[in-house]
């Protein structure tokens, strides 16, 4: 299921919303579901909760592991040094669960991945929804 919105309190807790049509609860009270769309909310115990829409990070940070992931340090360095950048087209080989495919297609023209197994296929399907 997709995150619908990003919900954080002062404190620097992160939490995600993945149905935004009924009321969210959280240990710190429930948000009412017209509160959702604005940019910030009060608890029914009164704890200020800013609320935005996912950025490409939050997302990433939470799609689906089968195999391990590539860190996002690693990440960082495999863009830095291959140069990559918008006019670049990438051969991701092992595509594992889509983490490094996903984090690419935001930074480059074009990515191809390939997979031997159909089940890591399946999951960075899923994952690039």
């Amino acid at each position: 299921m997709v995150i619908k919105k990003v919900a954080v309190t002062k404190k620097g807790d992160f939490m995600y919303v993945r149905d935004d049509s009924k009321d969210y609860h959280t240990k710190y009270g429930f948000i009412k579901k017209d509160d959702l769309k604005k940019s910030k909310a009060v608890t029914n115990k009164g704890t200020e909760i800013f609320i935005f829409d996912p950025l490409f990070i939050d997302l990433y940070k939470k799609i689906k592991r089968a195999p391990q992931i590539i860190p996002l340090k690693d990440v960082g360095a495999i863009v830095a040094e291959t140069g990559v950048n918008k006019n670049s087209v990438v051969v991701d080989a092992g595509a594992g669960s889509g983490g490094l495919s996903c984090f690419l297609a935001n930074i480059v023209k074009k990515v191809y991945t390939f997979d031997i197994r159909d089940d890591f296929i399946e999951v960075v399907k899923k994952n690039k929804e």
